[in-house]
């Protein structure tokens, strides 16, 4: 399979970024989807510590996408 995307710049250069950045996207909800998970499994604490993880995962995704 090929595929084309097209973007006009510099209209379009949101979106570019957010095509040439996917990946690290998805996989920053992964990283959330398991945290999640493991505290519901494990920990089950103080929802603090939950929320204090996953700001930590999107800080450092959104560091790697150059936000």
């Amino acid at each position: 399979m090929k595929a084309v995307l097209e973007f006009s710049y510099p209209e379009d250069e949101a979106r570019l970024a957010y095509a040439l950045h996917g990946e690290k996207a998805f996989g920053a909800l992964t990283d959330i989807q398991q945290t999640i998970r493991a505290w519901e499994k494990y920990d089950g604490g103080e929802p603090e510590a939950l929320i204090k993880k996953i700001r930590g995962t999107v800080n450092d995704a959104l560091t790697l996408l150059g936000e």
